[in-house]
């Protein structure tokens, strides 16, 4: 791949002075810099989006900035019409979930991001009008209520099974607790409209990935990297996302979590319909949604310890979960 990889970075306006593998790609190092090399399986329409997005973001939002060829493209496809693109490679470490003061600082950071790509998206919107690249809203809401009707199909499914595996018997021991909670919000949802929300977030974006790998710490700065799942609606999906995987590494502690909520809210103020939708959001119960559904897109003869070791941890931490969003957010309950 190394060669295949050099074949096609002739495409750019590089001195290459050596590439070895990264996580998911390559690093090219150069004499002006290093750089990420990798594949791409998005729209490459999009990319221009995200090209302009960070270039507004700047200086404000450091990124790691998308290269161009020197055809002016931003990605290049090999022989099979693989696509794959380039970016600057940010040098410095990923955020330690370990670290209080780290772990405060991204949550503030994450604010202050979504703060500025609604700027720098209504910025986008004026400047390209009947050009912009057009993304399409996401919805929590429906994924939830599609990931409900997953967890209904598989519970028939793991009833039927004979011959149960360890992992396949604490599952369905403890498979309607966690479908209720399921059944409870997808209740809820239905009992709510979604088009208030839409409609004041059709114009807001969000990173979509926004998770500690991404966040890199070097000097005194943080620089967020890999947009490249932007997408269109609020940010408290981003919240939703590091807040669960944070809360996870650290046991649910209700003291921590309520830091780090206050570190986002003290710079990033949700409205009524963004407050309701992060509630329901972490109430859902998606690990447990993830550990099924793994489970049953793969092979069933032979299952993972680790997969008994995720639902077991799951079941550890279920109660402190609880206590920590009847505190930090009641109106779910």
């Amino acid at each position: 791949m190394e060669a295949k990889a050099l074949s096609i970075l002739e495409h750019y306006d590089l001195i290459i002075s050596q590439v070895r593998k990264g996580r998911g790609g390559f690093i090219i190092e150069t004499q002006k810099g290093n750089y990420f090399f990798r594949e791409y399986n998005g729209n490459t329409q999009k990319l221009s989006l995200i090209y302009e997005i960070q270039e507004l973001l700047k200086p404000e939002i450091p990124t790691d900035t998308l290269v161009k060829t020197k055809e002016n493209t931003l990605f290049v496809k090999d022989n099979d019409e693989n696509t794959y693109l380039l970016k600057e490679l940010i040098n410095g470490r990923e955020c330690n979930y370990k670290n209080e003061e780290e772990v405060l600082y991204s949550f503030s950071y994450m604010a202050k991001l979504h703060l500025a790509l609604k700027h720098a998206y209504e910025s986008y919107l004026h400047t390209n009008g009947e050009n912009c690249y057009q993304l399409t809203y996401h919805s929590s809401f429906e994924e939830m209520q599609k990931h409900t009707k997953e967890c209904r199909h598989i519970r028939k499914y793991l009833v039927q099974q004979k011959n149960k595996t360890e992992f396949e018997r604490i599952l369905l021991q403890y498979y309607d607790v966690f479908l209720e909670k399921a059944e409870i919000v997808s209740q809820k949802i239905e009992e709510r409209k979604e088009d208030t929300l839409i409609e004041n977030t059709k114009t807001w974006l969000y990173h979509g990935d926004f998770q500690y790998h991404n966040l890199i710490f070097c000097k005194n700065n943080i620089v967020s990297i890999n947009y490249e799942h932007l997408g269109l609606g609020s940010g408290t999906r981003d919240f939703c996302y590091l807040f669960r995987k944070i809360n996870e590494k650290n046991n649910w502690d209700i003291s921590f979590a309520k830091r780090m909520l206050t570190s986002y809210l003290s710079i990033y103020h949700p409205t009524e319909e963004e407050w309701n939708s992060l509630c329901l959001s972490l109430s859902y119960p998606i690990k447990f949604w993830k550990i099924v559904n793994f489970y049953y897109n793969n092979r069933k003869s032979w299952i993972s310890g680790r997969n008994l070791e995720k639902l077991n941890l799951l079941l550890s931490q279920e109660l402190q979960k609880e206590k920590l969003l009847a505190e930090l957010f009641p109106c779910t309950f």
